[in-house]
């Protein structure tokens, strides 16, 4: 298990590069194991690398685009 002050350090990391590179961060997970942060892409595109996952949720099928910055994971919206 992490430790709480770990996670929000490393969400804080995530939403400093996101939002110093012209993303958006639009949310995050009050998660205190796993560090999550809901944001908006950039404009000029991917910087990071990005990994799409398929979620199936109520028998729908959903695709997200994740990366992780600073050992956060972040979800596009």
């Amino acid at each position: 298990m992490r430790d709480s002050a770990e996670v929000a350090c490393k969400r804080s990391r995530a939403k400093v590069q996101i939002n110093t590179h012209g993303g958006r961060v639009t949310g995050y997970a009050r998660n205190r194991t796993v560090p999550v942060v809901y944001a908006i892409a950039p404009r000029g595109g991917d910087i990071w690398p990005v990994r799409e996952v398929i979620e199936v949720m109520g028998g729908v099928r959903q695709q997200l685009r994740t990366s992780v910055i600073e050992g956060c994971t972040v979800i596009w919206s």
